[in-house]
């Protein structure tokens, strides 16, 4: 009996994206490491949802935080839980006249055994900025920031010092 190739790259294909399992309503990612999901409250509210799923905000969030969770013991689990999410649109972001674009979040951080070894909540903000640029750019650079305040803050909670990047180490002679 032969199987053919194609059949068999489909299967290939179809297993090696199974790590990574998104929700139906596409308000929450789970991979083995990380799970991302988003509060109640921002489901109630029909706008950020909209926004949340058009801007992939979850995947991107997903890619910038996966490097991050490298310095946890084996078998941890990092869940975090969008609180707060606020993306401009329209002329408002262009000329910065509405405030900030901003996420909130609780993070905890559980070992194989499912105890919390770590909680903390973060909050990113791009404040004023990006008065000339689309959306997408402003959410980029939203999540990049995020992404250095969990590393930062994760880091901390497992007991290690933070890295600074440009910060001069002085030794004694």
């Amino acid at each position: 009996m032969k199987i053919s190739w194609g059949i068999a790259i489909s299967f290939l294909v179809l297993f090696l994206s199974m790590p990574v399992m998104a929700a139906k309503d596409g308000l929450s990612i789970t991979s083995k490491r990380l799970k991302i999901t988003v509060s109640k409250d921002i489901k109630a509210a029909s706008e950020k949802v909209e926004v949340i799923k058009d801007y992939k905000v979850l995947s991107r969030l997903e890619s910038e935080l996966t490097g991050y969770l490298e310095g946890l013991p084996a078998g941890a689990r990092t869940e975090i839980v969008i609180t707060g999410f606020r993306l401009r649109s329209g002329a408002s972001g262009f000329f910065g006249m509405s405030g900030r674009d901003e996420i909130d979040a609780r993070v905890t951080v559980k070992d194989k055994k499912k105890k919390q070894i770590a909680y903390f909540t973060l909050s990113a903000t791009n404040g004023r900025s990006g008065k000339s640029q689309p959306p997408t750019r402003r959410l980029v650079t939203l999540v990049q920031k995020f992404g250095q305040k969990f590393g930062t803050k994760l880091n901390m909670s497992m007991g290690k010092l933070p890295f600074f990047p440009g910060v001069i180490k002085i030794y004694p002679r």
